[in-house]
């Protein structure tokens, strides 16, 4: 059964948004350009504004500076579909991930482990660091028993020490975490379950609201303070749903077939979220402009938004959707993890004036331009901050690589 499930992690595949909702905006990335989400921040922007040590003038002295090592399961163990590394968060010269079904904290500038705690080791699910944001690390667990109602669990760890926290289940097909403040977003769906949303009380894992729907596409992005979802059916228009992350009002509908996917910033200074290739305006819904040719959001920058078109990386005007250019290079494919079936869904990184393709290719984020180039090959996930890049390849998943400036 595992090998027909294709449930979609997004580990985009991940700087917390630190104010409490509905206080105010929140910060774009946080102190020292870190990655505390697993699409950077809860918008699920991958751009880091404030990530400012590599630059264009520096990028080709940018090196692999140290691997992390996973274990590997034994051969006739069962289950063993948590093996290798997913989803590096960089928070305070630290990285958060999981290996082989062990959450673990590590030193950037050292190598060393911090610590590590059990969350399967039997590998019987997949686990994801989604968030660190609080003084506490944010794990997203799916189970590899089930293929059409596998269950979705939320676990909050103590960032110090790992010490666990609190567990919240009923997440089924669980496909991401956001987190604002003191408000913990978790999405899911799944054959069984349908769609659910539910928010939770960051400290406690209290549940604050909860919402199901059919089989229809959510994704965990708080863009404008804002949750997004499809509501479909027989015999209904399908339509997106903007609802308070404080209560799950309902903000405004949109009729047609629109799926969020990335937002610019998760806080109340937030203009536009984005549906594939059309843009808009998070206070109303109606839209902003269509970016001609876009398939697809990978990065929203400041100025700039960055996506595929058709085989081929490009960008656009972020005011008015203007393409901006139009690169060469294909762009990253989602690949199956074996022997679970869970796809990632890695995408490109902006980082101050550089653009970062998962394939390995560092671009002028203005001109899109190739500066240097870190690896060949895919990587399955990859965040940008604090002065590393940090990244899974699809041909290695036990390693966990960083690269940086020498003597970093």
């Amino acid at each position: 059964m595992r090998g027909n499930r294709k449930y979609r992690i997004i580990v985009t595949l991940v700087a917390a948004a630190g104010l409490i909702a509905g206080a105010g905006p929140a910060l774009a990335s946080g102190v020292g350009g870190d990655w505390t989400q697993a699409d950077h921040d809860a918008s699920g922007n991958r751009a880091n504004t404030t990530a400012t040590q590599i630059t264009a003038a520096n990028a080709a002295r940018v090196t692999d500076l140290r691997a992390f090592g996973a274990p590997i399961y034994p051969v006739d163990q069962e289950g063993a579909c948590a093996e290798g590394w997913t989803t590096p968060v960089v928070a305070g010269k630290r990285v958060y991930a999981m290996k082989t079904g062990r959450l673990a904290a590590l030193d950037l500038t050292t190598g060393n482990q911090l610590w590590q705690r059990d969350v399967d080791p039997d590998g019987l699910s997949r686990s994801f660091v989604q968030a660190v944001v609080g003084g506490r690390v944010f794990v997203a667990q799916l189970d590899c028993l089930s293929g059409s109602d596998p269950n979705g669990t939320v676990r909050a760890y103590d960032a110090a020490t790992g010490s666990p926290l609190w567990t919240a289940g009923g997440v089924g097909g669980i496909n991401g975490i956001a987190v604002d403040g003191n408000l913990v977003l978790a999405t899911g769906v799944s054959e069984g379950n349908g769609q659910t949303i539910k928010v939770l009380d960051a400290a406690t894992g209290a549940l604050v609201w909860t919402r199901s729907n059919d089989v229809c596409p959510v994704t965990a992005r708080i863009v404008d303070q804002q949750v997004y979802y499809q509501e479909c059916g027989t015999g209904q228009p399908t339509e997106l749903v903007a609802a308070r992350l404080l209560d799950g009002a309902v903000v405004w509908r949109k009729t047609g077939d629109f799926a969020v996917t990335r937002g610019d910033r998760p806080g109340l200074d937030s203009t536009h979220v984005f549906t594939n290739s059309v843009a808009l305006d998070t206070g109303t819904g109606a839209t902003r402009y269509t970016m001609a040719g876009a398939t697809r959001v990978d990065a929203v920058g400041t100025n700039r938004v960055f996506g595929a078109c058709g085989t081929v990386v490009c960008a656009f005007d972020k005011a008015t959707g203007a393409r901006a250019w139009t690169s060469t290079i294909a762009p990253s494919v989602d690949v199956a993890d074996s022997p679970s079936g869970i796809e990632f869904f890695v995408r490109a990184a902006s980082a101050a004036t550089l653009l970062y393709l998962p394939t390995g290719q560092v671009l002028n984020s203005s001109t899109g331009e190739v500066v240097t180039r870190l690896w060949t090959g895919q990587a399955r996930s990859m965040s940008v901050g604090n002065g590393y890049v940090v990244a899974v390849l699809e041909s290695s998943p036990r390693v966990m690589d960083v690269f940086g400036l020498p003597g970093t």
